[in-house]
């Protein structure tokens, strides 16, 4: 079968990063190691800097990516934990959520006849 392997998992991405002599990488740089698509790479590492294993910098025509310090960590503990800064963006969602509906129950217990 030609192409590309079947998956490529993230850590195979990021090590490409981690091996790398240079501190960025770019888009066709990275699609043609992997052997996906421009867009096919770029998509994963849209989804990879969602996690914020990875950041990006616009240059030119074609983002600049670098590994960050929670890719560099998913590397070394092989951990999936969620970096910081999705923990606290999703633990201040719930603190939200949780305060509309205490706020909630109060006036449907304020409403409610006795």
């Amino acid at each position: 079968m030609a192409g590309r392997k079947e998956t490529v998992s993230d850590d195979e991405i990021l090590r490409l990063f981690l091996e790398s002599p240079d501190p960025f990488l770019v888009t066709n740089e990275i699609a043609d190691q992997l052997g996906f698509s421009n867009t096919g790479a770029r998509k994963r590492l849209y989804s990879l800097a969602e996690e914020g294993y990875i950041e990006f910098k616009k240059a030119g025509n074609s983002p600049a990516w670098w590994l960050t310090d929670a890719g560099r960590e998913f590397l070394e503990t092989g951990s999936s934990a969620l970096p910081i800064g999705i923990v606290e963006r999703e633990l201040r969602a719930a603190v939200v959520a949780t305060m509309l509906l205490a706020i909630v129950a109060g006036v449907l217990v304020e409403l409610a006849p006795i």
